[in-house]
């Protein structure tokens, strides 16, 4: 049997350490990695190379920072949240990093069907 404030079956307080939770920053790593893919392909140069990475700086980071909103929210109804300084500063900078490698990658998609 389990209480909220016990242990099971014990009668000593819960750990809360358990529950501690913080924002999903596997979420973040994702879309940093999707940014650094996008600059590796930008640098093979191939028509194919810059519509993925064009697709992955745009649509996989826009994608993975509003999951990563989401799940943050749900977290941070929980008694246990810590929350994170660095995360709020991170995501801005994660934001224009891709948006400026998907507009390394138009450029290129560009040059390439205007030649």
């Amino acid at each position: 049997m389990t209480d909220a404030t016990t242990g099971p079956l014990t009668g000593a307080p819960a750990d809360d350490d358990d529950d501690a939770t913080g924002p999903p920053l596997v979420i973040l790593a994702v879309a940093a990695a999707s940014i650094l893919a996008g600059v590796v392909l930008l640098m093979v140069g191939t028509m194919a190379a810059n519509v993925v990475g064009y697709i992955l700086c745009s649509v996989v980071v826009i994608l993975a920072v509003g999951l990563f909103r989401r799940v943050d929210v749900q977290r941070r109804l929980s008694p246990g949240y810590r929350p994170s300084g660095l995360v709020g500063r991170l995501i801005p900078v994660l934001l224009v990093a891709a948006f400026l490698v998907t507009g390394a990658h138009v450029w290129a998609i560009a040059t390439e069907l205007a030649s």
